[in-house]
């Protein structure tokens, strides 16, 4: 059993890290030993020590399950709950958070063919990281939720600091560096946000300034979008195909796949997560965002009615912010 163990953690190590690198050199890495000994865990000699085990999980995002469960028969499965506590120190926590999400890009980086598959029924952070008005408004919003009397008193009041402007900086640019991306909307994915940000400017939270600012910046990311699924290229050159939805979907998926990583979210607690690295998980959730679109229109490069026809009434829905 113990070899079983031993050789299942190999065979996933393996699976995890990028076609140039060597596995030994892998190993003498992570685990700060000599070559020698990385060869005697590689031949099995001297079996992982739970240390070892541990901090090769974390550095290469190996899910411990697919290790025990080698066989897959118990179908019980572990998923990762990015669920960082709301402290004080709020800010703090998203930027750990960004960080986290960041080290997915820079592992698939690694690799010349990465793939990334989303599907939105509300603008997430992958939209607006570049627009420092929006990216503000959307943390305000989280921070006025969960953090209650201790929120800022508006959005005036609150700014970005240069730690998260950096951070989401990064984000955007590791982000546009995927080479594949199949992007599913949600036919009211701008609407939502438009009706949040309506909403807490009848609460007296966001100035008649600010409001301008935000119109401004969505009438910009939403020109963006449209250029690029006029072109099917993103900013950075890269390929991208984006659908519209004729059906509703109840939350955000993304799915992620490179030679060295394959990792599937699903978004929960407004910014927070669900996701896993369980082969047979990441296959189930490829084929849900695959059947979507089943449902969907593909706009990139074809569908031009339908193209004109959805960015035109997403530009109606920003026109009637108050």
């Amino acid at each position: 059993m113990k070899n079983q163990l031993n050789e299942a953690m190999i065979s996933s190590i393996r699976s995890h890290i990028s076609e140039g690198d060597v596995l030994v050199n892998v190993l003498m890495d992570i685990l700060c030993i000599g070559k020698e000994a990385a060869y005697r865990r590689i031949r099995g000699d001297v079996l992982f020590t739970f240390d070892e085990v541990a901090k090769i999980s974390h550095e290469l995002g190996i899910s411990l399950d697919t290790i025990v469960d080698t066989n897959n028969k118990s179908k019980s499965f572990l998923f990762n709950l990015n669920l960082y506590p709301t402290t004080e120190y709020i800010l703090d926590v998203y930027c750990k958070m960004m960080n986290d999400h960041l080290k997915v890009f820079y592992k698939m980086k690694k690799d010349s063919d990465s793939l990334a598959k989303i599907s939105f029924n509300t603008l997430p952070y992958y939209f607006y990281n570049s627009f420092q008005n929006i990216s503000k408004f959307r943390l305000f919003r989280w921070m006025y939720q969960t953090m209650g009397i201790n929120a800022p008193n508006n959005l005036s009041s609150f700014s970005l600091t240069s730690e998260i402007l950096d951070l989401q900086k990064k984000y955007v640019i590791e982000s546009s560096l995927v080479t594949e991306s199949h992007i599913i909307l949600d036919k009211n994915s701008f609407l939502s946000l438009i009706k949040d940000i309506n909403y807490f400017y009848k609460l007296n939270l966001i100035s008649d300034s600010d409001l301008k600012k935000l119109k401004e910046e969505l009438f910009e990311l939403l020109a963006g979008w449209e250029l690029m699924a006029m072109t099917g290229k993103t900013e950075s050159g890269k390929n991208i195909l984006i659908y519209i939805s004729n059906v509703n979907f109840e939350s955000c998926y993304s799915y992620y796949k490179s030679k060295s990583l394959e990792i599937s979210h699903i978004r929960v607690y407004s910014i927070n997560g669900l996701s896993s690295t369980n082969p047979y998980v990441c296959k189930i959730h490829n084929e849900w965002i695959e059947s979507l679109k089943r449902y969907s229109t593909l706009i990139t490069q074809s569908g031009e009615i339908q193209r004109i026809e959805f960015f035109r009434k997403q530009r109606g829905f920003i026109n009637k912010l108050l």
